[in-house]
């Protein structure tokens, strides 16, 4: 998260930090930004209501809830959206591998964003 003072701030830079092993195998292979946008997210982990705790076993997201929720979609941090099959407190991700997701849910009328690291 950046701070209020980086709002409409021209000086605000954005870095990544690239690691190139030149090993030849392709399981680092390179990347591009085209196009970015910067924006604010209704919360991201720290500020989902305390009835709702989501927890990852294998390709598997459980919830445990004390309310009802509904699940938007699941994103990956390219914002591609992931297939998934949501059972009562379960989605189950087909054909992903480990790495950082992001699962837009509603709580009690209340509009999340749940980050998910697998691994």
């Amino acid at each position: 998260m950046l701070p209020s003072a980086a709002d409409n701030y021209l000086s605000v830079k954005i870095g990544f930090n690239w690691i190139n092993y030149n090993d030849a195998i392709g399981l680092n292979p390179s990347f591009s930004v085209d196009d970015s946008t910067l924006s604010t997210p209704l919360s991201v982990n720290g500020i989902v209501p305390a009835d709702i705790i989501c927890s990852t076993v294998g390709k598997t997201i459980l919830f445990n809830s004390a309310a009802p929720f509904s699940v938007f979609s699941v994103n990956d941090i390219a914002v591609r959206v992931i297939s998934f099959k949501l059972s009562t407190n379960a989605i189950h991700l087909e054909k992903v591998t480990s790495w950082v997701y992001f699962m837009q849910l509603e709580v009690k009328g209340q509009k999340i964003i749940r980050k998910i690291v697998l691994g």
